[in-house]
């Protein structure tokens, strides 16, 4: 393995072992505080789309499909994020380890307190521009694949049965489901998040949802708005949309159909140049946190 990261001042100390069995690679290791050296407890590691957290000793094992490398990335709240690239050969060898100070630890440091508090002021209308970088499209097969920022985190659903509004396919969060807070804010009086996060669709292809979640003051989840779903199945489709700072949200969803089909509803041929249906729905989030319909087809 080979270290990615340079002097930062977080500190994970951290050994990477790297074991092969059933053609996976499995990637253990143990987390502590460079100052205290006492171990790391909740420290988040993400390999591949995969997460766990390290427990209360400070380890943790996370599996990795057998490629040639893809990086570890380590994060906790009041610590620098680090970086460690893996490097591994399709036959599971393991690959002797390359650290920065010649041991087999890594070190980082506390983020460090600033006494000057700097407040980013949110910017309006909030648009899909704002979540691009959560997802990633393939442009030779159309398959999506949800991307994880270095500073963000996936988080499990508790369902608690919110419906979510506009999912006519029924693409929707499942119990299982784990998204990213992509963003928080209060609008028109009422507490908001916007999640990002991925459900499988026909064919088992990759479906990215953003949705917009409505809350009252205890935390408790009130309503849920899909906002943009992305796929490739027979049609493309995705939506665009346009949140306004008054609770007023505008939905453009977009399709175009692929194929050609019979009357028994075989494909027949492929479609090249396919018009794009579009159509609008608005909705206002109203001060009791439900998004209502104002326009649009039922």
């Amino acid at each position: 393995m080979k270290i990615m990261s340079k002097c930062k001042l977080l500190v994970i100390a951290i050994c990477l072992i790297s074991l092969f069995s059933c053609s996976r690679n499995v990637h253990i290791g143990y987390v502590y505080d460079k100052e205290t050296k006492r171990p790391l407890q909740g420290v988040t590691v993400s390999y591949d789309n995969k997460q766990v957290q390290t427990d209360a000793k400070g380890y943790f094992s996370i599996s990795a499909e057998d490629k040639a490398n893809s990086r570890l990335h380590f994060y906790k709240n009041g610590y620098t994020s680090d970086t460690i690239e893996t490097i591994t050969t399709h036959s599971g060898e393991v690959i002797k380890k390359t650290f920065k100070d010649g041991s087999d630890t890594v070190y980082l440091l506390k983020t460090p307190v600033t006494r000057k508090k700097i407040v980013a002021k949110f910017k309006w209308p909030v648009t899909p521009v704002n979540f691009a970088r959560f997802y990633k499209k393939n442009n030779e097969s159309g398959d999506y694949s949800l991307l994880i920022p270095e500073g963000f985190a996936l988080t499990p659903n508790k369902n608690n049965g919110v419906q979510v509004k506009e999912s006519p396919y029924g693409y929707e969060m499942k119990d299982d489901t784990r998204y990213i807070t992509a963003s928080q804010f209060h609008m028109a009086g009422v507490d908001c998040k916007i999640i990002v996060y991925k459900v499988n669709g026909e064919n088992d292809r990759t479906v990215i949802n953003t949705q917009l979640n409505s809350y009252d003051k205890t935390g408790k989840q009130l309503d849920a708005l899909l906002l943009d779903s992305r796929f490739t199945f027979e049609v493309i489709y995705h939506r665009d949309f346009l949140i306004e700072q008054n609770g007023k949200i505008t939905i453009n969803l977009h399709s175009k159909d692929q194929y050609t089909y019979n009357e028994q509803g075989d494909i027949t041929g492929s479609l090249n140049n396919a018009p794009v249906e579009t159509s609008t729905v608005v909705y206002q989030l109203k001060p009791n946190g439900m998004f209502i319909k104002i326009a649009g087809d039922d």
